[in-house]
């Protein structure tokens, strides 16, 4: 029924300059981004849920959507945005709902795969062919979940020490319906992530399914920076690339 509902809801798209001039504060503030990047800011909604702010950088008919972690925000995303905005890709990093320059929501995290959606039909309704998701942490989790609301468009996720588990959201069954290839990365001496990433890696049905277990403690977006993090991004585009 939930697969249903989104299947016809519709994704409100609504200028930065608008929502800003309702409010005190600019549609983005989040302590980061370029003023052109800042331009570049977009206001949308999952159906039911408060308005989502998120840059969107690149061009290209294949589009990248960036999820971050818990108690953070796209910022954490933008340095690797723009790696993949040169590397030809568009690219949105938004945002999720009680995060950042978002709205506030009674849903909780466990309505995070909702936003993800509404990012990547955003970027679908602009003109994109291909749609890649790629979540850290709690984005990664929410990744997983929303993947089956992006098909047929959606040929690929990628989790970055994203848990089985979170604030409801069950990617580990998720994992087990996953139709399009899969990447999962963490650190060995993140616990428990490294564990939920060959948990996660281990319930998708499919041969076309990476696992990449690296030295170190690094979580999340800090997976690609550091001494994990050239391996790490290296990985990343190419698993982007091949697809």
């Amino acid at each position: 029924m939930r697969r249903g509902l989104f299947s016809i809801a519709l994704v409100l798209v609504l200028p930065a300059t608008a929502a800003a001039s309702s409010s005190s504060k600019p549609a983005f503030h989040d302590n980061c981004g370029t003023r052109a990047e800042k331009a570049k800011a977009v206001v949308f909604r999952a159906p039911g849920g408060p308005r989502l702010v998120g840059l969107q950088l690149g061009s290209g008919k294949t589009g990248i959507v960036l999820a971050h972690e818990f108690r953070a925000n796209l910022c954490r995303w933008l340095p690797f945005a723009r790696v993949l905005a040169k590397s030809g890709y568009r690219v949105l990093a938004f945002d999720f709902h009680n995060h950042g320059s978002s709205g506030f929501s009674n849903a909780g995290s466990a309505a995070n795969d909702r936003d993800v959606v509404a990012a990547g039909r955003l970027l679908l309704a602009r003109g994109v062919q291909k749609l890649f998701v790629v979540g850290a942490s709690m984005g990664g989790t929410a990744s997983i979940v929303a993947a089956p609301n992006l098909a047929p468009r959606l040929v690929g996720v990628i989790s970055l020490s994203g848990p089985k588990q979170f604030d409801g959201a069950d990617a580990a069954a998720a994992a087990s319906g996953l139709a399009v290839p899969s990447l999962f990365v963490a650190a060995s001496d993140d616990a428990p992530f490294a564990d939920d990433a060959r948990t996660l890696y281990d319930a998708v049905p499919r041969s076309d399914k990476q696992l990449e277990i690296v030295d170190g403690a690094a979580h999340g977006t800090t997976l690609l920076v550091g001494p994990s993090g050239a391996h790490v991004r290296s990985l990343v585009l190419a698993f982007l690339a091949q697809r």
